[in-house]
């Protein structure tokens, strides 16, 4: 097995990492963020079935594609919950069903199942990034209000989370389909920037998970 794939392999794995926390500290954290808690377990059985039907050799994009719907709509929730200002519940709503759209317009007419979602990960990417730069904003300008340390917000670093790993995947979402059609070496060395990146975030989730353990619990 090459370096590559074990990288790749690592980062797919790695996913399930936070889930197990979520599992190990669920009376302290469930009540505090429930969307956050089942956005990890979630993403855990995610991975767990993505590879087993890629071993098998069946076709996993069908699971990418909803997956993408599934994850921004708890990951919003996830900050809402954690937020002192919090964004308009119509307009996540909205949010959330301009990527359902764009989910639906992938896997109708563009990817059809057959290539990676990118366009609808493309839109969910460039909403989150806004999500979480407007969760660093209201983090900034509100967290006075509490005697605890920014890195010790929950918030802090499920937004740094999202802001790293969006942003940083942007352009391998953007390209991966491009590259691959062209047989382009590039291709496996976009995805190992995915990989890389995609095992950090999963680090940063565990410790957001953390944070929530010793939170106070939030208002919906």
């Amino acid at each position: 097995m090459t370096w590559n794939k074990i990288l790749m392999l690592a980062s797919t794995l790695s996913g399930a990492i936070p889930g197990l926390f979520a599992i190990a500290y669920y009376r302290q954290v469930y009540t505090k963020n429930q969307p956050y808690i089942v956005l990890l377990l979630i993403t855990a059985l995610v991975e767990i079935v993505a590879i087993s039907l890629a071993s098998k050799r069946m076709n996993n994009m069908w699971l990418y594609s909803t997956f993408t719907v599934v994850e921004f709509a708890l990951l919003t929730a996830s900050l809402q919950r954690m937020q002192y200002q919090k964004i308009p519940v119509i307009i996540t709503g909205i949010l959330i069903l301009l990527v359902t759209a764009a989910t639906l317009i992938d896997v109708t007419f563009i990817s059809k199942l057959q290539q990676y979602n990118s366009f609808s990960r493309i839109i969910a990417c460039l909403l989150m990034i806004g999500i979480s730069l407007f969760g660093f904003y209201d983090l900034i300008k509100n967290h006075v209000k509490e005697s605890v340390h920014l890195t010790a917000s929950p918030l802090f670093w499920l937004a740094l989370a999202i802001l790293m790993y969006m942003a940083g995947n942007l352009f391998v979402f953007a390209l991966t389909n491009i590259l691959a059609a062209n047989n382009d070496p590039a291709h496996n060395k976009a995805w190992v920037i995915h990989s890389t990146l995609n095992f950090v975030y999963n680090i940063m989730l565990v410790n957001v998970v953390l944070c929530l353990k010793k939170a106070p619990s939030y208002t919906t």
